[in-house]
């Protein structure tokens, strides 16, 4: 459902702004809000969530989590693909032995009804 972690589940604040490598004006700015703001808010321990996700996304365990679905997801198509590429091996064979049925009772008038459908 929801990618972003609730609140109990975000790092402190303080934490977020240690890890992010830039200053507090420059994070201010990126937030678009005063620098005073974010000193406030680094000063009581809070922010809102709107401010808090945005600095989470920008920590280690923001990317490390988009990096973490990004590579999952693209784990679970791969797997799809080669469910689908071996889905369409199997119809290829079926085809190609109906195809090759069709042939055989207008050469031979085997009758049109032969089990072709069987797969073992």
């Amino acid at each position: 459902m929801f990618c972003a972690p609730s609140h109990a589940g975000l790092p402190h604040l303080e934490t977020m702004l240690d890890d992010i490598p830039y200053s507090l004006a420059q994070i201010a700015r990126h937030l678009d809000i005063k620098e005073s703001t974010l000193k406030t808010y680094k000063r009581q321990g809070f922010a809102p969530r709107a401010i808090m996700l945005a600095l989470f996304w920008e920590t280690k365990w923001g990317q490390s989590l988009a990096h973490t679905d990004a590579h999952n997801r693209a784990v679970s198509f791969a797997g799809q693909v080669r469910g689908l590429q071996e889905q369409i091996k199997r119809m290829a064979g079926i085809i190609w032995r109906l195809e090759t049925e069709i042939d055989r009772s207008t050469v031979e008038g085997i009758p049109a009804n032969l089990p072709i459908f069987n797969t073992n």
